[in-house]
């Protein structure tokens, strides 16, 4: 009996498009799942589908992999498209701590507020901004 571990262990999270480019053939018989086209899965399975070359099939490709139905074709090329961008947007957030370290300078204070009275302010204390923008990456990825 071979069952896959992940069904013993509920149901399997839905494959990450930021590691698209490492998808099994049971990856992608799932997006195609998610997507309403299962009844494909098959043929991709049947050729060899992964996630390496999922974004380079096109039409003929399909009709060579045996899938006859125009609408088919069609809902896969646009789940396709889809996933193109879903994979950029994933990668460009990934890849976003250019961003952090504006905000992070944008929102640091100069001076703090002295608890005990409002009109005296203080400077802040020196801190190690490398480690702080560190911990703030770590924090949100």
């Amino acid at each position: 009996m071979s069952e896959e571990p992940s069904s013993q262990a509920g149901p399997r999270l839905p494959p990450n498009p930021l590691y698209l480019q490492n998808w099994s053939t049971a990856d992608v018989a799932q997006w195609l799942e998610m997507n309403g086209l299962q009844k494909c899965g098959a043929q991709f399975q049947e050729h060899r589908i992964v996630g390496e070359v999922l974004l380079d099939i096109n039409q003929e490709d399909l009709v060579e992999m045996g899938i006859a139905a125009l609408g088919d074709r069609r809902r896969i090329i646009k789940a396709i498209e889809q996933l193109r961008i879903d994979a950029h947007r994933v990668t460009a957030l990934a890849a976003g701590p250019a961003t952090t370290d504006f905000l992070f300078l944008g929102a640091s204070p100069l001076v703090m507020v002295d608890q005990g009275d409002p009109n005296h302010l203080r400077p802040l204390e020196l801190i190690d901004l490398q480690a702080e923008q560190l911990a703030i990456r770590k924090a949100i990825m």
